[in-house]
């Protein structure tokens, strides 16, 4: 679709073998005012009032401009003189928990007064006779920069990269009117392709909706249009089928948590395979188990608690901690498995154990757990609170049939959503080889009309 260049030469560049002919490159300290931030969010009475661009707000966003919500903090005139962001600035991340989520950049697309690059980050102003920020900052999304900065962060508990790293970078230099037709020819498709990723993800929330309504439908009202409808005598429940009896999850099931003596330390984690899987929150998603990263217990203590060792077809639902509520089934047991101490676990169950996942599941019971622990610091419910919920239960043909419609809806949707999800996958790796293939000289975008 795209041709080359006429002629292209060698580099010495270890990332790039070759480019066209008539480019140049100099390390970024030759072309660039680099200088890290270390304004941070904390207010002093004798500072002057100001907006901070801080991690998040380059992490998220390609572009900086006026609608991003930025933090109001507060820095010295000489703060404000050296770190006041300048259209056509590139903010990038210098440290982070993890290597690579350092060397993520964003471009100043607008002058916005008081507004100083912050803490974590590094702020870069090219010398524009020679570099644009714009040609930069798509410089700095390709995958060979992002395998640079990765390679340069150092730390143990916490990664960064030191001012030399980005002083070091060695820039590629078109001609200026190359780069300004490449970040042109950028911009507009990368548009283009973000407002088809936009639908796509609109999409995807559309049919989660549709899911989640399939199961509120289905759980508390069942299948028959036409059934009969009683008031359950529970506000947030409402109305359910006449023939339907109202129960209490805790005589439908056991349930048993890491509590007392079950609780574990930092000495009894082992490594992999040297002992029993604990279940963390992280390995629960979209309702079921990933194992792909665990955390392992010593057989001592994994033995020492049979009550909540894991097996098939029992719940689990996170008690403590920003995901409460989540819910997981349990399937396909190869290895053992007990909980750490965020986690509940319903076994012995005398209701068919799918309805009662699905019951927890539903907005009717999530929405409660949300409204019990709104305002707490760590949320967190009690075992005895979980199991004085009210569930309502059809005879368990009935159980049977609703579970069978449920899963069946969810299969097909579940089904159009991997398939959305991979379309989305496939046009982010579209977008980051088309910026990658256009800043290094592997396709000219010159004459390309993008308006």
């Amino acid at each position: 679709m795209y041709r080359p260049y006429p002629k292209y030469k060698p580099t010495n560049i270890p990332w790039v073998a070759n480019i066209p002919k008539n480019w140049g490159s100099k390390k970024l300290k030759f072309v660039s005012k680099i200088q890290p931030s270390n304004v941070d969010k904390l207010s002093k009475p004798d500072e002057i009032e100001v907006l901070l661009c801080n991690y998040v707000d380059v992490y998220k966003n390609d572009f900086i401009n006026s609608k991003i919500p930025f933090m109001i903090a507060t820095a010295s005139i000489s703060e404000i003189e050296k770190y006041s962001t300048k259209l056509g600035d590139v903010l990038i991340t210098k440290d982070s928990e993890t290597p690579d989520d350092i060397g993520n950049p964003a471009f100043v697309e607008e002058e916005i007064e008081n507004l100083l690059c912050g803490y974590h980050l590094c702020q870069i102003r090219t010398n524009k006779a020679h570099i644009l920020g714009k040609y930069l900052f798509r410089l700095f999304q390709t995958d060979i920069m992002n395998a640079y900065f990765e390679s340069q962060a150092n730390g143990v508990t916490r990664f960064g990269l030191g001012v030399d790293s980005f002083k070091n970078v060695i820039s590629i230099l078109p001609s200026l009117q190359e780069q300004q037709s490449i970040t042109d020819f950028l911009n507009y498709k990368t548009a283009l392709i973000d407002e088809l990723i936009t639908k796509k993800e609109r999409l995807i929330e559309i049919l989660q909706e549709e899911k989640t309504a399939i199961v509120n439908q289905a759980i508390t009202k069942g299948l028959n249009k036409d059934v009969k409808l009683n008031d359950s005598g529970i506000e947030w429940l409402g109305k359910i089928p006449d023939h339907w009896v109202v129960n209490k999850v805790k005589r439908v099931s056991k349930i048993f948590g890491r509590i007392g003596y079950r609780g574990y330390t930092i000495d009894d984690i082992v490594a992999e395979k040297e002992g029993a899987i604990t279940i963390s929150p992280s390995n629960m998603i979209k309702g079921y188990l990933d194992l792909t990263k665990c955390t392992y217990l010593s057989w001592d203590k994994y033995n020492e608690s049979e009550e909540i060792k894991i097996f098939e077809n029992d719940i689990l639902l996170v008690k403590t901690g920003s995901t409460i509520g989540k819910v997981a089934y349990v399937q396909n047991v190869e290895y053992p498995l007990t909980i750490n101490p965020q986690i509940a676990v319903f076994k012995n169950i005398k209701c068919l154990n799918k309805f009662l996942f699905y019951y927890i599941a539903s907005d009717f019971i999530q929405n409660q757990f949300t409204l019990s622990n709104s305002g707490s610091t760590i949320p967190t419910m009690a075992q005895e609170e979980i199991g004085n919920y009210p569930i309502p239960l059809p005879p368990i043909e009935e159980q049977t049939e609703i579970v069978t419609f449920i899963e069946k809806k969810i299969v097909f949707n579940s089904t159009t959503i991997s398939k959305i999800e991979n379309e989305i996958e496939l046009l982010q790796e579209y977008r980051d080889a088309l910026i990658s293939e256009a800043v290094t000289g592997k396709i000219d975008v010159r004459g390309n009309n993008v308006n």
